[in-house]
């Protein structure tokens, strides 16, 4: 059995998680960590099983017996790592968001087709059983036509928070605030479940942390190219924070996806929606992260093995920054004519 040979990039918050994930993949193994923090990546390293761990990721590149890379670094990071990655003939799986804006985003998945190497987004929520139950209800017809989607995603995030890490609430580096960084997995499902958006309008602010650039509170309405009507609100400034909320309306029946599991599901013609037992464990991820993430590391090993497709492609990936995209960009238009 063919062996992918791996390495995580990034062993903040997130890279730990697919470090370990890795370490309990029976198809992939962890070669190496890379951080520019010494200590982050040697305890990565150690804790997961990696052969070795650099500061510089270039030494990763440089290797012939690594196939693919895992990028878990800060936002303005993705796109450079991702196109000299795919450069150096590596598969490439890359954290949220895959880029802070549209153009970027083509360039890195062009730099894949063209390198011929798989590319992969870690929208890890859609491959949630609710979230995947409910998409084939949604196809099956049992809602019926789409009406509208909300989303709510009312979290809390400190001004130490921002401070912490100062890549983020910034433009250059985070890409935008709360809807970059928090909602895009909510937004992602959104148009996962009801297609794409035809049109756009928000209302953003940053109200709550005086530190930042970015936005912490937006109001997003979007017009899906269905017919449906979209909303979804965001805010870092709700103290202690709410489960993430995602509801479907359609003229035969409603759901209510609440803290990834299924809240209701109700259909006009009385047919239950089962959702299947989630045979992975969460690993050391913060709770909201849910257990994906190791599903779909597992489909991204197997689609380079298989030479398909994986799950969350690059071009999947993109549709939540295009709509950011035009979301921002009317922002800062708004604040320079201001």
């Amino acid at each position: 059995m063919r062996e992918i040979r791996c390495a995580v990039v990034g062993c903040g918050a997130v890279g730990p998680v697919h470090a370990e994930a890795l370490s309990k993949s029976t198809r992939a193994r962890l070669i190496a960590a890379v951080d520019v923090v010494a200590e982050r990546a040697r305890d990565v390293a150690q804790k997961y099983g990696a052969e070795c761990w650099y500061e510089d990721y270039q030494k990763v590149l440089e290797r012939d017996d690594i196939d693919a890379v895992f990028i878990c670094t800060p936002h303005y990071l993705h796109v450079p790592m991702v196109i000299d990655a795919a450069r150096h003939g590596k598969h490439v799986l890359v954290e949220k968001p895959l880029a802070i804006d549209s153009d970027s985003a083509a360039m890195a998945i062009e730099a894949c087709r063209r390198a011929g190497v798989r590319f992969a987004v870690c929208l890890q929520n859609r491959m949630n059983p609710a979230t995947v139950a409910l998409k084939d209800a949604i196809h099956r017809g049992l809602l019926g036509k789409i009406v509208c989607v909300t989303g709510a995603v009312s979290w809390y995030r400190s001004d130490e928070y921002y401070a912490d890490s100062p890549w983020r609430g910034r433009w250059e580096t985070e890409g935008g605030g709360v809807l970059i960084n928090q909602a895009i997995h909510t937004l992602d499902l959104m148009l996962h479940l009801a297609g794409d958006v035809e049109s756009v309008s928000a209302t953003l602010a940053t109200v709550g942390h005086r530190a930042i650039e970015v936005e912490d509170v937006a109001s997003v309405s979007m017009r899906f190219a269905d017919g449906a009507v979209g909303n979804l609100f965001a805010t870092t400034c709700s103290y202690p924070g709410t489960d993430v909320r995602i509801e479907i309306v359609g003229t035969k029946g409603s759901a209510l996806i609440e803290a990834d599991a299924l809240a209701r599901f109700s259909s006009i013609n009385g047919e239950a929606l089962v959702v299947e037992d989630d045979r992975y464990e969460s690993l050391v991820a913060k709770p909201y992260y849910g257990a994906s993430h190791r599903k779909l590391i597992e489909d991204f090993i197997e689609a380079i093995i298989e030479n398909r497709p994986p799950f969350v492609t690059g071009e999947e990936g993109k549709r939540s920054i295009d709509v950011l995209n035009t979301i921002y960009r009317e922002f800062r238009r708004q604040k320079a004519s201001a």
